[in-house]
């Protein structure tokens, strides 16, 4: 295995990294930064996450170009040889060749509004300068010809039925299935206080309009969040979920990945089950070879990156054989496990080369205390 530090700046914490792959192994990533980190820590307010942004702090964005497979990086805005990534990579691209994209608006007031917003039911976070609710999703569509992109708002209680709280899935491309039908996975909760449950949400005609259909939920006992689908070649949606954060708290022990699955395009889920797989959030990936690979974050001691394959369409997995991508990874503050800092790692995304290796990217850190981009180039046994 081959790791490398794609970005790292000590006043910076890095995370949730997106990764694409274009023609001839070009790559492109684009992640997140907030401000605070450990030398910014005199900050009044200061938040030492990837939520340091909502505490006041700066925030911003960064996108890497590789034109090599991962072999060198260019910075947009600071290397002339950056090159775009083609807007197609980064959507969900229907038959005509229109484009859809749906995102998490940050929705932010003043605190005094906070009693409005509970009374009609929102869960309200707080922060020392703003209050957030998420009660939205902002879809973005382009048709082939327009040069613009159409913007709309699918708000709770009107485009789609009402929740207390939505957020996007691991991943913020949606499925396409054979027929144009939009799927696309997002999890909150029904009611404020409520645990967390995947949804999916539907479209038939190109997002106009949308259905919410429950994916994964199994009465409040595991807080179901953030999941990735995977469109099989015969027609099958499979979903990975994860189970470790929310309104309900769960044993560290039993931070599993879940599974369901869709033969009818999303329409209805079979009954979640728990995998053997420890580690959230989940990455799903369809391999030359046809078999699936799911990668995974690893918030435990040793902390690092992992991954099982499924030979048989996601029915089993080879979890006698997980792959240690990293088992390096300290918690946020740069120590060992065990003293009571966060743990924050993962989101990681992997794509298949050309020569058949695998290239993988999240987020890290290690005894630097410096949240960074990192990658590892590996291949399967």
């Amino acid at each position: 295995m081959e790791h490398s530090v794609l970005y790292w700046d000590e006043m910076r914490y890095s995370s949730f990294p997106i990764l694409v792959k274009g023609e001839n192994d070009a790559l492109w990533i684009a992640f997140n930064w907030n401000s605070h980190t450990p030398l910014a820590r005199g900050i009044e307010g200061a938040v030492y996450s990837h939520a340091g942004g909502l505490a006041g702090g700066a925030t911003g964005r960064v996108e890497l170009f590789s034109p090599d497979g991962g072999n060198s990086w260019f910075e947009e805005g600071k290397d002339a040889r950056y090159r775009k990534c083609p807007e197609t990579l980064r959507s969900a691209l229907l038959s005509d060749g229109t484009q859809i994209r749906i995102s998490r608006p940050v929705n932010t007031y003043p605190p005094e509004r906070k009693e409005e917003f509970v009374q009609r039911g929102f869960a309200v976070a707080e922060f020392p300068e703003c209050i957030h609710v998420e009660h939205s999703l902002q879809m973005q569509r382009k048709r082939p010809g327009e040069e613009g992109w159409e913007s709309r708002t699918l708000r709770s209680g009107e485009e789609l039925p009402f929740f207390a709280l939505i957020r996007n899935g691991a991943d913020l491309k949606s499925c396409v299935l054979a027929d144009d039908a939009l799927v696309h996975q997002v999890y909150g909760s029904a009611a404020a206080g409520d645990p967390y449950r995947a949804w999916v949400l539907r479209s038939e005609d190109a997002g106009e309009t949308w259905n919410m259909v429950t994916m994964a939920y199994d009465g409040g006992e595991h807080p179901f969040n953030e999941s990735y689908l995977l469109n099989l070649p015969n027609g099958r949606i499979v979903a990975m979920v994860r189970t470790s954060s929310g309104s309900k708290k769960i044993p560290a022990a039993e931070k599993y990945l879940w599974q369901t699955h869709s033969d009818d395009g999303g329409k209805t889920w079979s009954a979640v089950k728990k995998t053997a797989m420890w580690g959230y959030p989940p990455h799903l990936l369809l391999l030359g070879n046809g078999d699936v690979l799911c990668s995974y974050g690893h918030r435990r001691s040793p902390y690092g990156v992992r991954a099982c394959v499924s030979r048989d369409g996601g029915e089993t997995w080879d979890t006698d054989n997980e792959v240690v991508l990293r088992d390096d990874g300290l918690t946020i503050d740069g120590t060992v496990a065990g003293q009571g800092t966060a743990d924050d790692l993962g989101y990681p995304k992997t794509v298949e080369l050309a020569d058949g290796s695998l290239f993988t990217v999240y987020y890290f850190t290690l005894g630097d205390s410096v949240t960074h981009v990192a990658a590892t180039r590996w291949t399967l046994g």
